[in-house]
């Protein structure tokens, strides 16, 4: 389905009139982004997790060359996570952090539209809280209470959309992460032990439910 959606957009506004429009260099932009996931992903051994949550984040960048952006970045997020299992249940709210640095390229389109890739490098520090509810078949359930602290850094890489609704104002759809590249380390704490970790990490946001996943901004260039 997204890439039904990008290639519409595209055909659209590559066979419209040719009037281009440009980031001009000394350009100041700063950008507003929401960015909602709601999504339900299913695992063998019918183990279901249900994610909701939203992210937000504020960009400003300056222009060191035509449609090239260097900028700051920094965000907040809230997510509630419920992972059902067959004797299992799992309920998790993290709360998340995190700033960092970004280059952006555009690529002016006809009718002032746009197509940019975005690379960043960014540090999150996150909170977590969980309960987990084990029913044996025998037995009475057993309730479990854990807390985790963590921080990451992470490269990372994601295209997206721009539209210039008038020289001060464009609107950008982000899409999923490309690929991420991350150190995580974290400590947590569950019945009195606290037990520490670190680790190397690499994956893709694409997955089943891209389209939740997709983050609106508004950017203002003045």
């Amino acid at each position: 389905m997204i890439k039904k959606i990008v290639t519409l957009l595209l055909v659209l506004v590559c066979t419209s009139g040719a009037v281009f429009s440009q980031i001009d260099k000394g350009a100041f932009l700063t950008r507003f982004s929401v960015n909602n996931n709601k999504a339900t992903l299913n695992y063998e051994g019918n183990i279901n997790n249900h994610i909701k949550g939203n992210t937000y984040a504020l960009a400003p960048g300056y222009a060191i060359k035509n449609n090239l952006v260097l900028g700051l970045f920094g965000g907040l997020g809230h997510y509630k996570t419920e992972t059902i299992s067959a004797f299992t249940t799992a309920q998790t709210k993290s709360k998340n952090y995190v700033a960092g640095a970004f280059i952006k390229m555009y690529r002016s389109l006809p009718n002032r539209f746009f197509v940019f890739g975005e690379a960043s490098l960014s540090h999150a520090w996150n909170d977590v809280t969980s309960q987990h509810h084990y029913q044996p078949v025998n037995g009475p359930e057993q309730v479990t209470n854990y807390a985790a602290k963590g921080n990451n850094s992470n490269a990372s890489f994601k295209p997206g959309i721009a539209y210039q609704v008038f020289s001060g104002l464009q609107f950008e759809l982000l899409l999923p992460d490309l690929l991420v590249v991350g150190y995580n380390r974290s400590k947590t704490e569950s019945e009195g032990k606290t037990n520490t970790a670190k680790s190397w990490n690499a994956f893709t946001g694409l997955d089943k439910h891209p389209l939740k996943q997709l983050s609106f901004g508004a950017t203002l260039l003045l």
